[in-house]
Order: structure tokens, then sequence, then C-alpha cells
């Protein structure tokens, strides 16, 4: 996708910002519900869990968004490394 890394760069700081707000609603700074909707919400509320009692709904939130993304990030890569890397290659 990119032909130099620096390419990569600016696309990646802009994403890395946007995983990096459900910070907000972890930290109280915002009480938005939509903030759980950004994929790296569930893995950190799981990491919450380890300090803090967690509700029923929150672990089955936690749970399954988690394995829900892993799932379709993956199936996601799986096809991005074959047009990118595989086919480019080959």
């Amino acid at each position: 996708r990119f032909k130099s890394i620096t390419d990569f760069l600016v696309p990646v700081i802009v994403l890395a910002l946007v995983l990096q707000l459900p910070v907000l609603y972890f930290t109280g700074i915002s009480t938005s519900p939509l903030l759980l909707l950004i994929s790296t919400s569930a893995p950190t509320m799981i990491v919450q869990g380890a300090w803090a009692s967690l509700e029923a709904w929150q672990w089955a939130y936690a749970l399954a968004y988690t394995a829900l993304s892993i799932i379709i990030f993956g199936v996601w890569a799986r096809s991005a490394f074959q047009t990118h890397i595989i086919a480019k290659v080959g």
C-alpha cells in the first residue's frame, strides 16, 4: 500500500490517536458510550476488570467484542496480506 515508511507514518499516527480515544471514557473525562464502539475499548475493559469489579454486561461486552474484533481484523489482515504481499511477490 505504501511506497515508503514515511508514507505510512502519517496515516498510522492518525489511526493511533483514534484508537486511544477510549481512554477518555475509562478515566471518566467523558461518559459517552460511543467511545465503547472503538475496538480498543473492549480489551481495555478486560484489563480494567483486573483492578475493579465489572458488571455482568461489561464482561459480556468486553469478551464478545474482543473476540469479534479478533475475528474481523484477522480476516481483514489475511486478505490485505494476500493482496499487498503475496500477490506482488508472485
